[in-house]
């Protein structure tokens, strides 16, 4: 049977959106592992600069911009302690339910008759789960929770547009049809 044009759209496009979401879940579990390297990294510049202002013996322009620099840096990083946990879990989850979208968008390609459901629940999984880190990420109050959060949004959108359009298209072509005679 003959492929739609819109499932071969929705599917070349799931797909480019399935592996950036892996590469984005990737990015979620290393997180942690990264703003503390940051934090490190950042904390050695404020000594190397505090030790220099001491030999000085006063403080000039340059110094007191990277004290406020500092501070705003502090603020990014003072994350609930649970953030950690969180980025990973969802990152892991996001992963499972991306590498899942990967093999509905597949099997929409190949037109099998089972493929609109696991569009369905591929793209019900992964609007779930942003509005899920997002209320999270706003309820946290922490400015770099909620960051990551909003960052969501673009994703958030682009599904939605995704599942009202394969439940809104003609799903003729993907009724099981039985064998065919001769």
């Amino acid at each position: 049977m003959k492929r739609p044009t819109w499932a071969t759209v929705i599917s070349v496009l799931g797909i480019i959106f399935s592996l950036m979401g892996m590469l984005g879940a990737g990015q979620d579990i290393t997180m942690p592992m990264m703003m503390q390297f940051q934090k490190q990294v950042f904390t050695q510049i404020q000594e190397v600069h505090e030790k220099e202002a001491q030999s000085e013996g006063s403080e000039n322009e340059a110094g007191e911009e990277f004290d406020r620099m500092a501070e705003s840096m502090e603020k990014m990083w003072n994350t609930p302690t649970w953030f950690g946990a969180f980025s990973v879990s969802t990152g892991l989850l996001k992963f499972l339910i991306c590498g899942f979208g990967l093999f509905a968008y597949i099997t929409l390609l190949q037109v099998k008759p089972f493929s609109i459901k696991l569009v369905y629940w591929a793209l019900s999984l992964a609007i779930g789960l942003t509005v899920l880190k997002g209320a999270i990420s706003v309820a946290s109050m922490s400015l770099m929770v909620m960051v990551m959060g909003i960052g969501s949004v673009f994703g958030l959108m682009a599904n939605i547009v995704l599942l009202i359009v394969v439940a809104t298209a003609d799903k003729s072509s993907f009724r099981y049809a039985g064998p065919s005679a001769g």
